[in-house]
């Protein structure tokens, strides 16, 4: 079992974006949830219950204290051997569209 966390953001876009990267509004930053995982896939859950879906474009930086895989998509299943891997300790930034939802498994 490892404990995920995972914050979403919104997307900041400068005026002239072919010169400037799009980056994440840390003033915007909504901590999403934090998740005991375990070696079933399972959905990340928003405050109040249900599956969080990102409610628009953006990033989401997530970090674990374990290994786990993950899958971001409209409806997600983790599995142990596919999808984003990430280590223990380590960050990991990704992008998502309005309704993406996240499922994650130990690795």
């Amino acid at each position: 079992m490892a404990t995920f966390s995972a914050t979403f953001s919104t997307v900041s876009v400068p005026n002239d974006a072919g010169k400037v990267p799009e980056v994440m509004k840390g003033r915007d930053a909504v901590r999403i949830a934090n998740l005991t995982t375990s070696g079933s896939s399972q959905n990340l859950q928003a405050t109040g219950g249900g599956d969080w879906a990102a409610p628009e474009s953006g990033f989401v930086a997530i970090t674990c204290d374990g290994a786990v895989n993950l899958h971001i998509a409209a409806s997600p299943t983790a599995a142990a051997t596919a999808g984003f891997a990430l280590n223990s300790g380590e960050r990991l930034f990704l992008g998502v569209v309005t309704g993406d939802k996240i499922a994650v498994i130990n690795a």
